[in-house]
């Protein structure tokens, strides 16, 4: 009886590793396989890829130099690139803007962008981003870049607000 425990043992202690190993690379190769290429598009039937591109008139060299450090950041992961995206309320709001960061972050996992410039819209009376959330007191009047009143200076967001009352 003790001789069959120590065999059971034995082979528990051989077979053990064996089952863990496998088990860690069917694991490993299920976990690849289920993550796609960001930077692989689909194939649709109805668009031709190799019809698209852009024109670019005159001076092709930033042009160049961007695509050249975009590699290097996506390939290479070295590098650093910095994108300022100009809007109106879907910048303000952190839509295209958020998605744009989510999928370059997604290229490249470990890197991490930065919401970036923001500001108090709740006090011009106007759409936050759904995560920022600022809190004030006292009553505020603001002025927007779209309005033609108002001679305030307009900051940095295109807005100005003011308060008399705190």
């Amino acid at each position: 009886m003790e001789q069959t425990s120590r065999r059971h043992t034995t082979l528990l202690q051989t077979v053990l590793p064996i089952i863990w190993c496998l088990a860690f690379l069917v694991l490993l190769v299920l976990q690849t396989a289920g993550q796609s290429n960001p930077l692989v598009l689909p194939t649709i039937s109805m668009v031709d890829a190799n019809s698209n591109g852009l024109i670019l008139k005159g001076d092709r060299s930033a042009w160049e130099r961007y695509c050249t450090k975009m590699d290097k950041v996506l390939l290479d992961g070295t590098g650093q690139i910095n994108i300022v995206q100009v809007g109106g309320s879907h910048i303000q709001a952190d839509m295209w803007s958020a998605e744009l960061r989510e999928r370059f972050q997604t290229a490249v996992p470990g890197v991490r962008g930065g919401r970036g410039f923001i500001y108090p819209y709740t006090m011009s009376k106007t759409n936050n981003p759904y995560w920022y959330k600022p809190e004030y007191t006292g009553k505020w009047t603001s002025v927007k870049n779209v309005q033609r009143e108002g001679t305030e200076e307009l900051g940095l967001a295109g807005y100005a607000v003011t308060t008399t009352i705190r």
